[in-house]
């Protein structure tokens, strides 16, 4: 299952990045952990699909993920259960926790998409986890004016 969210021919050399969450049914994953390896914070993001899966995606791409610092969560809010909170707070302690954008309109899916992405990415940066070289720390305003 997780490889629907792995791009490419990167999906063997990411798989040992990736833990996956369990999820009430079992059928489908509640989320992935990425990272881990290198001591830091922790950061859970907490979204639905369509949007959830594809912030993941793309965090994929990031080049330097095998040198995060810390660990990073993907939860899919409507999948989890207590067993996959329990693997997520194994530590016990969360230092981040951020809400992805609700898909709502598909108009707005591709602005949701990146506005999770550059969050989860800002979020990183913040606390240490990645260098943060051309990551904007205060929000770019989508839409609009």
């Amino acid at each position: 299952m997780m490889e629907q969210y792995l791009p490419r021919q990167d999906a063997q050399d990411l798989a040992h990045l990736v833990d996956v969450l369990a999820s009430k049914s079992g059928a489908e994953p509640a989320g992935y952990r990425l990272g881990g390896y290198l001591s830091g914070p922790s950061i859970v993001a907490l979204g639905h699909d369509p949007v959830a899966g594809a912030v993941f995606e793309r965090l994929l791409s990031v080049p330097t993920l095998a040198w995060m610092r810390g660990r990073l969560s993907l939860v899919f809010s409507d999948r989890i259960c207590s067993r996959g909170w329990t693997e997520i707070v194994q530590d016990g302690h969360v230092n981040q926790t951020i809400l992805l954008p609700i898909s709502g309109s598909p108009k707005r899916l591709s602005t949701n998409i990146d506005a999770g992405y550059w969050a989860v990415l800002r979020t990183c940066a913040y606390l240490g986890m990645i260098e943060g070289r051309g990551i904007q720390i205060r929000p770019r305003q989508f839409g609009g004016n």
